[in-house]
């Protein structure tokens, strides 16, 4: 049964720093780094720099997305147009795409193993949902 004081009302602030929020980007680190150590010891150093190369890239683009949304629905609030936002947000696509680009024309590190690095926040959500359920089960 959910008490009504913890339903929000809607005034006040979304926190969205909250502990699972944490716990995402520690598990993405932890996911990203042991990645790469072990590929790099299992399939090859260069394997394992694009490993961590990916990961890199994929915290840039989660700081990228966080700060745009971010943006973005202030000004709808505000009751203004977030034409440029838009514009900004899918230029994270697009830049993402150019680096691909870049790392598979020089062949400096494989491609693979960055698209490996860059699904590391996916991997991290896909754990803090099996922790939380798995958590969630114990606490009854």
């Amino acid at each position: 049964m959910i008490e009504e004081e913890n339903i929000p009302s809607g005034n006040e602030p979304f926190d969205v720093k909250g502990a699972s929020h944490e716990r995402i980007l520690k598990i993405m680190g932890l996911l990203v780094l042991a990645g790469s150590i072990v590929t790099a010891t299992l399939v090859s150093l260069r394997f394992g720099a694009g490993v961590l190369l990916g990961g890199f890239f994929s915290v840039l683009n989660y700081h990228w997305l966080r700060v745009t949304l971010k943006k973005f629905f202030d000004r709808a609030v505000e009751g203004g147009n977030g034409g440029l936002i838009a514009v900004r947000f899918v230029s994270r696509y697009l830049l993402l795409g150019a680096i691909l680009v870049l790392v598979y024309m020089t062949g400096i590190v494989p491609v693979i193993a960055v698209l490996f690095g860059l699904a590391g926040f996916a991997f991290a959500v896909v754990a803090e949902g099996i922790l939380s359920i798995f958590g969630s089960a114990k606490a009854r």
